[in-house]
């Protein structure tokens, strides 16, 4: 059997890309947000551009931040119950 944590360490699995997330329904809101953003911004001026730009970079770093929390905590949760069940009958 292989070792999972070996193939994690190795590379060969990668939670984070592994994941299909790019559903149909994902899709469907990437497109509305493409949309609102055009709207909001095609009045903008480069000044308004560049504050959205760093809002949006500042948003999705920090959306970034919490996906890697959940899944640290997932991870740790999951040993936990692995740990649970192998220690008590």
């Amino acid at each position: 059997m292989k070792s999972i944590i070996r193939e994690i360490w190795q590379d060969k699995i990668n939670p984070s890309v592994d994941v299909n997330a790019i559903t149909p329904e994902i899709k469907e809101l990437y497109a509305k947000i493409e949309i609102v953003e055009e709207s909001l911004t095609a009045n903008y001026t480069k000044e308004q551009k560049r504050q959205f730009e760093e809002y949006t970079d500042l948003y999705c770093e920090c959306s970034s931040i919490l996906q890697e929390t959940a899944f640290t905590y997932g991870m740790r949760l999951g040993i936990k119950i692995l740990l649970d069940a192998l220690t008590n009958n």
